[in-house]
């Protein structure tokens, strides 16, 4: 055999073709990696974001202050659905967490199609309106009450004395998967009144 330093026409188009051939596969490996990587930052941004929203919760309904101008209200409510009742409660409440006491309003905003747990903040005459969460249907809230030593959860609560804990459920929009921050009950044992 001797040896050739070009290629014939056959051996370049085959050598070419193996080259795309691996060049789109190395292609879609990589744009298969980026998808998942997107994917996965979503998700874990979506977790972030739902965890943090759950522990402002946790932080607002812990340092819950009750008194004359500082009552503790939570209206149930009951909304129809395709698929029958839903909860559709709303809790206001004053509460010391941030260093000074502000009233908090917190329950489900729809607004067109979409709906979302929504806060509203007031201090000292300031409003502002946080989304905690998206794609929110619904709330439940639980009571859990101690008076004259009988222990009994109630749906509703209103007035100046303080729950001893407070459970929230929140409920998905149809067809969403929410976190698992939300997706889990929210309990919070109330601290002793201040």
């Amino acid at each position: 055999m001797t040896a050739r330093h070009g290629m014939t026409l056959f051996e370049l188009t085959v050598a070419l073709a193996v080259s795309s051939v691996t060049l789109a596969l190395g292609g879609s490996a990589l744009s298969t990696l980026a998808d998942h990587r997107a994917s996965t930052l979503a998700a874990a941004d979506a977790d972030e974001r739902a965890l943090a929203a759950r522990l402002l919760v946790s932080d607002w309904l812990t340092a819950v202050r009750v008194g004359p101008d500082a009552e503790f209200t939570a209206t149930r409510r009951d909304r129809r659905t395709s698929t029958g009742a839903l909860a559709d409660d709303s809790l206001s409440f004053v509460t010391a967490a941030g260093g000074s006491s502000q009233r908090i309003h917190l329950f489900v905003d729809r607004r067109g199609a979409s709906s979302a747990l929504v806060a509203l903040v007031s201090d000292h005459g300031r409003r502002a309106r946080i989304v905690l969460a998206d794609s929110i249907a619904g709330i439940e809230a639980q009571f859990l009450s101690a008076a004259f030593g009988a222990r009994a959860w109630h749906r509703g609560w209103q007035g100046a004395l303080r729950p001893s804990a407070v459970t929230l459920y929140l409920r998905a929009s149809d067809g969403v998967a929410l976190p698992v921050a939300l997706r889990l009950p929210v309990t919070i044992v109330l601290a002793t009144a201040p």
